[in-house]
């Protein structure tokens, strides 16, 4: 009798121990599925952030004003933080080929 209790409990045991395993399981892939979610909702803003970007940036503005007829002269350019100046093209400075040229004069 004593074993049949005992063979019992174990079973009941056993059982409990595997709904526990199983529900651990089911969290776990509910997890992982947000998390891939997530990511898609993360992948979905970062390309709404660049069209967003790409249509409202300075250039594509000047473009589209002008186009419709205005003229926003140099309200939409660059600045310098520090100034407040208006940027103008840098020019690129000429780069020597000859480096034994210097050392000859």
């Amino acid at each position: 009798m004593k074993l049949l209790v005992m063979l019992v409990s174990f079973l009941l045991m056993g059982l409990v121990l595997f709904g526990l395993r199983q529900q651990r399981l089911e969290v776990h892939a509910q997890c992982a599925a947000l998390y891939h979610e997530i990511d898609d909702r993360k992948d979905t803003l970062r390309n709404q952030r660049e069209e967003i970007s790409r249509v409202t940036n300075a250039r594509a503005l000047t473009m589209g004003l002008r186009n419709a007829g205005m003229e926003t002269g140099d309200a939409l350019q660059m600045r310098d933080d520090r100034t407040g100046r208006v940027r103008r093209a840098r020019t690129v400075p000429t780069v020597e080929t000859d480096l034994v040229e210097p050392l000859r004069r």
